[in-house]
C-alpha cells in the first residue's frame, strides 16, 4: 500500500481519538458544575437578601421624544435594507449617538447593543 494511506488513517485515527477525549471532558466538567452550582446554592441557604428602599427592582425607563423614536425607526428600517456593513456601522453609530443625548449620563450604550435593539425589533418595525 502507499504511505498516503496510512497517513490518513492515522489523520482519522487522531481525529476520533481528539472527538472523544472531547466528550469525556465536557462531561466532566458537566459534573464538576453541578458540584459547584449545589455547593454554592448549600452556602446561600441562610443569607437574607433584602432590597434597598424605594428600589422596585424593575429598570427605570427613559423618556425619549416622539420625533426621535421617529427617527430611531426610520434609522433601524435603513439598517435592515441596508447590506453592506460599513454602511450598517455608520447607521449603527449614527443611532448610537441619537439615544446617547437621551440617555443618563454616564450611562454605556455599545454599538452591538444598538445592533442587538435593530435584530429584535426586526419583526416589530
Amino acid at each position: 500500500m502507499h504511505w498516503w494511506y496510512y497517513a490518513g488513517a492515522a489523520i482519522v485515527i487522531i481525529a476520533w481519538v481528539g472527538i472523544v477525549a472531547r466528550a469525556r471532558r465536557s462531561k466532566a466538567d458537566a459534573l464538576h458544575d453541578a458540584d459547584v452550582n449545589r455547593r454554592i446554592d448549600e452556602r446561600l441557604d441562610g443569607v437574607d437578601i433584602r432590597r434597598r428602599k424605594n428600589d422596585s427592582g424593575l429598570a427605570k425607563m427613559v423618556e425619549i421624544p416622539p420625533e426621535v423614536a421617529q427617527q430611531f425607526v426610520a434609522e433601524m428600517q435603513a439598517y435592515h435594507s441596508e447590506r453592506d456593513t460599513l454602511r450598517r456601522d455608520e447607521i449603527t453609530f449614527r443611532t448610537r449617538e441619537l439615544l446617547l443625548q437621551h440617555l443618563p449620563t454616564g450611562a454605556n450604550l455599545r454599538l452591538s447593543d444598538v445592533e442587538q435593539i435593530f435584530e429584535r425589533l426586526k419583526s416589530q418595525a
